[in-house]
């Protein structure tokens, strides 16, 4: 079997680390893998075989027997260029209210009236959790859509620099560390988490991550009084690392697909905190990690304190999540079942 994945590019964001663990996964049980990305943006190393590609030109994929897609571009590629029976599409998140929390009015709407005309042609659909499956059922009838959960690798956490060690060492001793990772845009709703400093003054907020949405948090946070504890620590490659520092894990996001941070921070034995999403149903149980209410403050006080009171048995529940249901073996299964049906049901046609 060889496979063909097209990205929008290498960019270090969720649905291209996604990919890059999906190929870990896959390296040795397909025959060959190749990535191709459109926009010259290269900051995830991928350990297969990359290739930029033109928008405007057709690539010659007749060698592949899966094309595996991410995204509006290529989605939109495909929808040109590419056999329908060769063609599956993982959608990341809710494509709709994700690109109104990221574009303006017009631009969303331009976006997803193309990419909606794109997935009417895909006949086969990935999406994290039944809330998607759902959700895309509703808008695209005809097609096929199956779940499969992310995975991530676990590993052990590895030094950082010494002086961002000497720093969060320091802000630990005096201070609960709640952690956060991820693109700093409104949709991932970290002001509610600023608020809460100031209200809760044995607290420091801590974030790796970089984004619009920055100056805006920093001067919020001025705003508050609350500048001194709450720490932007600018994008990191080993984001992972940093986690080992955290006492908590709190995800505010107005919406979501299924976070890589999340799971990572599942990986090191982290206690979560997560805002009251449906999509998270498949996975949690009430009890398993602490749910608030989005815009809520005193229900995320709750959350919090909650997870706090209880923080081993919160520590053990994620592990055991993640070890469950989100390790690369378990999803590479699970898409290699997948790609087999796409094969078998192109014989057949």
């Amino acid at each position: 079997m060889k496979l063909a994945i097209i990205l929008p590019s290498l960019a270090n964001k969720g649905p291209i680390i996604y990919c890059k663990y999906l190929v870990e996964g896959l390296i040795n049980r397909v025959e060959y893998i190749e990535i191709f990305y459109f926009n010259n943006i290269v900051e995830v190393e991928m350990p297969v075989k990359t290739t930029q590609i033109n928008f405007f030109e057709k690539f010659d994929f007749s060698k592949f027997d899966i094309i595996h897609t991410h995204n509006a571009v290529p989605d939109l590629y495909a929808y040109k260029n590419i056999n329908q029976y060769q063609w599956v599409s993982t959608m990341h998140d809710m494509y709709k209210e994700q690109l109104f929390l990221t574009h303006n009015r017009y631009r969303a709407w331009l976006i997803i009236i193309l990419w909606t005309m794109a997935l009417k042609k895909v006949r086969k659909i990935v999406v994290f959790s039944s809330v998607l499956k759902e959700y895309y059922s509703q808008r695209l009838s005809d097609k096929e859509i199956f779940i499969i959960p992310t995975g991530v690798p676990e590993k052990l956490p590895e030094s950082i620099s010494i002086k961002d060690e000497i720093f969060l060492k320091k802000l630990k001793s005096n201070f609960t560390i709640i952690g956060g990772s991820g693109l700093l845009t409104k949709r991932k709703g970290f002001k509610q988490l600023i608020k809460f400093l100031a209200s809760n003054i044995t607290f420091a907020l801590v974030i790796t991550g970089d984004g619009e949405d920055k100056e805006s948090l920093l001067n919020y946070a001025k705003q508050l009084k609350v500048d001194k504890r709450f720490i932007l620590l600018g994008f990191k490659d080993n984001a992972i690392d940093y986690y080992q520092y955290y006492d908590i894990y709190v995800l505010p996001s107005y919406a979501e697909g299924l976070p890589l941070s999340l799971l990572e921070a599942m990986s090191q034995s982290l206690p979560i905190v997560c805002s009251n999403l449906k999509i998270y149903n498949d996975y949690f149980l009430e009890n398993d990690v602490s749910f608030f209410e989005l815009d809520d403050q005193k229900s995320l006080e709750n959350a919090i304190q909650n997870t706090l009171e209880k923080k081993e048995i919160y520590k053990r529940k994620a592990y055991r999540i993640f070890k469950d249901n989100f390790s690369i073996t378990a999803m590479a299964d699970k898409y290699i079942n997948l790609y087999k049906k796409i094969e078998s049901d192109n014989k057949k046609t």
